[in-house]
């Protein structure tokens, strides 16, 4: 049971920080997250969607995942103080 909350909280915890490294995203970084993890479109879709070409959509989403990591590494070296 004791593993069993642990495993809990650590899960909260990192729920937690990730919101907080979304939060700081601009919205077209949040858009393009959403548009790739939550409704699955393509490069190609996304570029659509957001009125932009192809190879922007792939920077813009590696550039925005960069972040996050980027953000989750800070986020986890302050908690760990």
């Amino acid at each position: 049971a004791e593993q069993i909350r642990i495993a809990l909280e650590d899960e909260r915890q990192k729920s937690s920080l990730l919101s907080s490294a979304i939060d700081k995203l601009s919205s077209h970084q949040k858009e393009i997250m959403f548009l790739k993890f939550s409704n699955g479109l393509n490069y190609e879709e996304i570029a659509v969607v957001m009125k932009i070409d192809i190879a922007s959509a792939r920077t813009l989403l590696y550039r925005t995942l960069k972040q996050i990591k980027l953000q989750l590494n800070n986020l986890r070296e302050r908690a760990a103080r």
